[in-house]
């Protein structure tokens, strides 16, 4: 909460973007394909535990290296591309 109150339009941001994670997360599509997976599961009688977890994790661990990449693609421009630096501040103002 420190960072929302020196950055608030961050901190909105992570809000609306938690937010909308909340409901994709409930989208048809995601519903069926673990129901999917839990009833085959269970025809073969095994052990359906987890199978929401590690369709989530998936799904999140997608969003987690699209932040990393990035965040290091963006490191990397700062510091290899002045002239990007020199335009950016141009622009913002």
């Amino acid at each position: 909460w420190i960072g929302g109150a020196q950055y608030p339009l961050l901190m909105s941001m992570g809000v609306i973007a938690y937010t909308l994670g909340l409901r994709h997360a409930f989208d048809a599509d995601h519903i069926a394909a673990i129901d999917n997976t839990v009833r085959k599961l269970l025809q073969q009688k095994q052990n359906p535990m987890g199978v929401g977890f590690y369709f989530s994790l998936g799904h999140s661990s997608v969003v987690f290296l699209m932040a990393a990449a990035l965040g290091i693609a963006v490191t990397w421009a700062q510091r290899h591309m002045e002239s990007f630096q020199t335009t950016g501040g141009l622009e913002a103002r």
